[in-house]
């Protein structure tokens, strides 16, 4: 990336790996550096699409139409260790000619741009009668490249998944997602077809997952997730050591730290069948 602008001329690179390696792949922090040797983050302040596409092709990336961007602070460790030296980056085109920027910024470092230059497959949440959801729950929907939209199969979903693919759609907190795969959109499931099977991510970057375009499932095993859960519930035993079974006392946990019990003023056994599939427990209808 050479780009005269006043004196320097700015180069810019994905530093994608936590541990600070330029990532081989097309997906990471955002790394801007002068021709003076300054280097360090890039602010989101003004950042568009726009911008990330002339980025990713001033790399060379292909497909960098399908450009996405976000400032979560996902790679806060390495993140923290670099100045930021860029704001205000504003492009009126595809081209990188048309950027402008300031050397300046009045950012934090949560506010440091991640791109994902060539995503060749992209996610998002609907509700039961298929708009795209605006909360942080809803039927999960993968949209490939070349048009092919519809839902994710459970075979070997897990809870590693779920966050993958929380970060990916920019959610915080990420780290609580939760998901379930019981039918409970199938009036939308059933109007569309299945296109992701056997995802596996090996860590919270989706980088790290693979997945296959086939599938043997039906729509009972449609992938629903809550990116956020404001709540997240567990089992202790008389100790109050985590319950590894399947009985104990129920323990609520809040986003903000809040832990303890909960009160039994109009509880039932659907309360019951709720809370125990939100843990991820089958044979849910002798709940009690």
């Amino acid at each position: 990336c050479i780009a005269d602008v006043g004196s320097c001329v700015l180069s810019s690179g994905i530093n994608a790996e936590y541990g600070g390696r330029t990532h081989s792949l097309n997906y990471g922090l955002l790394i801007a550096t002068y021709r003076d040797g300054e280097s360090g983050t890039v602010c989101d302040d003004g950042f568009t699409t726009t911008n990330a596409i002339a980025i990713c092709q001033e790399m060379g990336f292909e497909d960098s139409e399908y450009a996405s961007w976000e400032s979560d602070g996902s790679f806060m460790e390495e993140q923290s260790s670099l100045p930021i030296v860029m704001d205000d980056l504003s492009c009126s085109g595809y081209d990188f000619a048309s950027c402008s920027f300031s050397r300046e910024h009045n950012c934090g470092h949560s506010e440091d741009v991640v791109i994902n230059c060539n995503p060749e497959v992209t996610f998002s949440l609907v509700d039961w009668e298929g708009r795209t959801h605006s909360l942080n729950y809803g039927l999960l929907i993968a949209t490939y490249r070349d048009g092919e939209s519809g839902t994710v199969c459970d075979d070997g979903f897990t809870t590693t998944n779920a966050i993958a693919i929380c970060q990916e759609m920019g959610f915080e907190d990420s780290e609580y997602a939760s998901w379930e795969s019981d039918g409970s959109f199938m009036e939308e499931q059933s109007s569309l077809p299945i296109v992701m099977d056997d995802l596996s991510c090996s860590g919270y970057d989706f980088a790290s997952c693979s997945f296959s375009r086939e599938h043997n499932c039906g729509h009972s095993e449609d992938v629903v997730i809550n990116c956020n859960p404001e709540v997240t519930f567990s089992l202790v035993d008389w100790e109050g050591r985590t319950h590894s079974l399947n009985y104990g006392l129920l323990i609520a946990t809040y986003r903000d730290g809040e832990s303890g019990t909960v009160c039994d003023d109009g509880f039932t056994t659907t309360n019951a069948i709720a809370i125990c599939r939100e843990m991820g427990f089958e044979d849910l209808e002798e709940a009690s």
